[in-house]
């Protein structure tokens, strides 16, 4: 075979074989066949097994060094296009009323009081005003700050997560070329980063902390794997100071570095300072902002040492989804170095132990796993080469392993991923959270503009983050108090966090019968209702 032959067969990978995942992607939703990860991912591993070695086989010693650089400009400059690809269909979901913009309200509040040299304060209107940090700490939201002191823009908040999140890629690129000594693997696992369902899913639909945790401690490690102390201490620090359970991260990534490593100092310091930052969480701030109740969630992590780990563990199918689809994406690769599970400990059994949407893969629940998982693969891939069928079947096992991560992700993102950012129209087609239409988001922008300056306004989720409006003028609708002078709704908005339609309904006719509002405008289902005494501009 001569020398350029990796031109067949990229285009043999790329033009024959998506598409055929696509078909099958078809067949399936229509026949109701592989609808699910317990029967889809028996085939991905077969068929990506195959592939692997086939790819392997192939271009063993057939490429020359000019080949190799040239596929892996490509497919560098691929997964870039694809990384902007993710961000400019966030920014274009939520200028278009399509995400969400779940508790982004909320951190507009606290990240507004943090610019303002505040401790932040919940302006609830149902309840009495109360401490954030009475529910979380996560004091990285201060670091944010500078933005509000440009604009006081909710959008710049959503854009800024997505930027950072996605950025974890590059770390992930450095780790695999320095530690791995691979930039084919390296590259292949930026992409099952970035084409993980469950992350896609989190800076898709709202704004959460916890997804920096990802880039931050991702950072943290390849400072690490490059013997860079100082900055791996800062890195761990920040990534403490994005929420209270990453001190379960840090703390058993300490264990792994501990008896796994032998790196006996690192791990010591790495454990205390989560140990440390653990007492300041739990025994300190929680009590203080709590009325001396502590830390409000301990329900989720009480269950760790009780009985109930074990009958809970996979006790519902969602839960075997969630930890076939997890770990699926990066190629199941850290359960062939049992010791590299110590990683994922603390997030898992969070997710297994949670209900709700917590326990499924999506939301901002699945940010730390990805991170962990990330780097527990990596721990194996390091110790990989040492595996009887790799030296047996392997003849290049950086290619052999960036094709078989390469196509695990992709097959897992067609089948699992989130469907809005599918690179695939039909796929795209089972998003559910469809958006208003051009006509109707031109009208609400229009809408908006109309709203007095200094009014306060309630509207839905996906409306609120679109009003440059002062944190406590501000409400989801319709959770209301009365008190707000204009009311938002669009009808072809679908409803979330569990509301249902009939819930809508129900609340558009008591805006009907209340005598202290007028509708104010109508139009394609857009309605926008005032407070008497008050008009549109």
């Amino acid at each position: 075979m001569k020398k350029n032959a990796f031109i067949p067969i990229i285009v043999f990978s790329l033009f024959i074989l998506f598409p055929f995942w696509y078909v099958i992607f078809l067949i399936s939703n229509k026949y109701q066949l592989l609808n699910n990860p317990t029967a889809v991912y028996p085939i991905t591993i077969a068929l990506s097994l195959f592939l692997a070695l086939f790819i392997d086989r192939v271009t063993n010693n057939k490429l020359s060094p000019d080949a190799k650089r040239i596929i892996q400009v490509i497919f560098s400059f691929s997964i870039i296009s694809y990384a902007v690809y993710l961000f400019l269909i966030t920014w274009e979901r939520y200028v278009n009323f399509i995400s969400e913009a779940i508790d982004l309200v909320f951190f507009h509040q606290v990240i507004w009081q943090f610019s303002e040299f505040k401790i932040p304060y919940i302006w609830n209107l149902n309840q009495p005003l109360y401490p954030q940090w009475s529910q979380h700490f996560s004091p990285i939201l201060a670091l944010l700050a500078p933005l509000y002191w440009i604009a006081h823009s909710e959008g710049l908040l959503l854009s800024t997560q997505a930027i950072a999140t996605l950025s974890g890629a590059i770390p992930i690129y450095l780790i695999s070329k320095e530690y791995l000594h691979s930039k084919s693997i390296g590259l292949s696992l930026a992409f099952a980063y970035l084409s993980f369902g469950g992350l896609q899913f989190g800076f898709a639909y709202g704004f959460h902390e916890i997804l920096f945790f990802p880039p931050l401690f991702l950072w943290s490690y390849y400072f690490y794997t490059s013997k860079n102390k100082k900055f791996y201490y800062l890195f761990i620090a920040l990534s403490l100071l994005v929420k209270e359970e990453v001190v379960f991260i840090v703390f058993f990534w300490g264990l792994y570095l501990y008896f796994v490593k032998r790196d006996r100092q690192t791990a010591i310091i790495t454990m205390a300072m989560g140990a440390l930052w653990g007492l300041i969480c739990f025994e300190i701030i929680f009590p203080i902002f709590n009325n001396g109740h502590g830390f409000g969630y301990w329900g989720q992590y009480e269950s760790f040492l009780s009985p109930a780990i074990v009958t809970n563990l996979f006790n519902t199918q969602v839960k075997i989804d969630m930890f076939l689809e997890t770990f699926g994406q990066f190629s199941f690769l850290l359960f062939l170095f049992p010791p590299a599970v110590i990683i994922v400990i603390p997030s898992l059994l969070e997710k297994l132990l949670s209900s709700g949407i917590a326990q499924a893969n999506g939301a901002h629940y699945s940010a730390a796993i990805a991170a962990v998982t990330v780097v527990a693969t990596i721990e194996a891939l390091s110790r990989i080469d040492k595996y009887k069928f790799v030296k047996k079947h392997v003849r290049q096992t950086s290619i052999f392993f960036a094709v078989l991560i390469f196509y695990f992700a992709m097959f897992s993102n067609v089948f699992f991923g989130y469907n809005g950012y599918s690179l695939i129209p039909a796929v795209q087609e089972y998003d559910q959270a469809k958006g208003p239409g051009a006509e109707n988001s031109q009208i609400l922008d229009t809408l908006i503009t109309q709203i007095p300056l200094n009014a306060k306004v309630s509207a839905q989720y996906q409306i609120a983050p679109h009003l440059n409006k002062y944190y406590k003028d501000l409400t989801i609708w319709p959770s209301m108090t009365g008190t707000e002078d204009f009311v938002i709704i669009d009808t072809k908005l679908p409803p979330v966090l569990g509301a249902t339609s009939d819930d809508y309904n129900r609340a558009i006719d008591k805006m009907n019968t209340n005598k202290k509002y007028t509708l104010a405008f109508s139009s394609d289902g857009i309605l926008a209702y005032r407070r008497n005494g008050y008009k549109l501009n």
